[in-house]
């Protein structure tokens, strides 16, 4: 029976394993747990849990809290029971805690200072200095970039990883497509270039928002081996495909704006529009590809959208008009396919405790590959070679 004591020390239990006050919750006292013990009909023991979890995001659309309500069940049963002992023998139990920074701090200090390096781009007297305040906060940005995508390849399921990358880099398109709107901002006057930088800023409450709410990552909180010998034929090839992959589409990217102004006759208007409805249907290809990319495997996904991705943003700079748009719409469309299956070999190939410096050693290598290939670009392009004529010469590196 579920009499008033039985009851009393149901609630007991629950208080001792939810404390009053956790994780931002409405404080109670021992008359007012929010847990309610119940008898079912046919005689076991129910229980529901309410309570208010205080929100992050949503408190930005004046949702400060939220309701939550878990109903259990405890039944009484009598079944076969295999009990096993299993001992971990793996190195992990050999290694205390490192005297490492929480991540979350990380995550904060980061964010800020990288949000700090490039909203101070909107002061700089010079071009001179407006350099040297994107040359603290770019690198800061792809340090961010390294850090979420540990994180993402560390806290969900092997199975999972490609289809939460292409959720990231969805996220990560929605801001990039926040900047794009913003050019024509830059034609209201001649102050109208500091406008983007100055409107970074208002992402400053996200590092707020992290230093209080986002929680530690299970491998902070937990034991975890030093960081072994990286696998040097596996780095190597991760970076070389990273570079000969960004030898082309840096260029090919960072061009489009002068191509579609000089070579199709666009205004800045014309500019933005074009790179927002060309580059918006790719959310379609990141989220099939990485579904695409746990079912099949990351290589057949990759490699086969990646070729047919390049091939159609190189048929872009050839064409006019409807076919112009069509290939570029197309192209991103399988280049989104191709991204969450080659993004997760940063991580997924490397043990967990180093998996930052590898990712860290692949994204150097693409910015080296992303740099050349635009010096190459634009030396060819001065010369007076067409468009299509150096993209499709820097295309050949896809073939790696």
């Amino acid at each position: 029976t579920l009499d008033a004591a039985a009851a009393a020390t149901a609630k007991t239990f629950f208080a001792n394993n939810f404390p009053s006050g956790i994780m931002g919750t409405p404080a109670y006292t021992s008359a007012t747990v929010p847990f309610t013990p119940t008898k079912t009909s046919d005689n076991q023991v129910a229980g529901t849990a309410s309570v208010r979890v205080p929100t992050t995001v949503m408190k930005i659309f004046g949702y400060q809290t939220l309701p939550l309500s878990v109903t259990c069940e405890s039944r009484f049963d009598i079944g076969n029971t295999d009990i096993m002992l299993v001992l971990d023998t793996s190195a992990s139990m050999g290694f205390p805690q490192g005297p490492e920074q929480p991540s979350k701090l990380r995550y904060a200090v980061v964010v800020a200072a990288a949000l700090a390096g490039c909203a101070l781009g909107a002061l700089a007297p010079n071009f001179a200095v407006l350099v040297g305040t994107q040359t603290i906060g770019r690198p800061l940005g792809l340090a961010l970039d390294l850090l979420i995508a540990v994180v993402a390849a560390e806290e969900v399921p092997r199975n999972s990883r490609a289809y939460t990358v292409s959720v990231l880099a969805m996220a990560g398109g929605v801001g990039a497509g926040l900047c794009v709107w913003m050019l024509p901002l830059a034609g209201v006057g001649t102050w109208g270039w500091r406008i983007p930088f100055a409107a970074t800023v208002v992402w400053l409450v996200v590092a707020r928002s992290l230093s209080r709410h986002l929680p530690e990552t299970v491998r902070f909180e937990s034991a975890h081996a030093e960081a072994p010998r990286l696998r040097t034929p596996r780095l190597a090839t991760i970076c070389i495909i990273a570079f000969c992959t960004n030898l082309f589409l840096a260029p090919i990217s960072f061009f489009q704006n002068r191509f579609l102004e000089n070579a199709r006759g666009y205004s800045n208007f014309g500019v933005t529009l074009f790179a927002v409805l060309t580059a918006t249907p790719s959310a379609i290809g990141l989220l099939v590809g990485g579904a695409l990319a746990d079912r099949y495997g990351r290589r057949l996904i990759g490699a086969t959208s990646m070729a047919l991705g390049c091939a159609l943003l190189l048929a872009s700079y050839a064409s006019h008009g409807a076919a112009m748009w069509g290939a570029s719409i197309a192209g991103g469309i399988w280049l989104g396919v191709a991204v969450p299956a080659l993004m997760v070999y940063r991580t997924e190939l490397f043990p967990t405790a180093n998996r930052g410096r590898a990712g860290g050693i692949v994204t150097t290598a693409s910015l080296l590959g992303g740099s050349l290939g635009l010096v190459i670009t634009g030396h060819y392009l001065d010369s007076g070679h067409s468009y299509a004529a150096v993209f499709s010469v820097l295309s050949i590196s896809q073939i790696v």
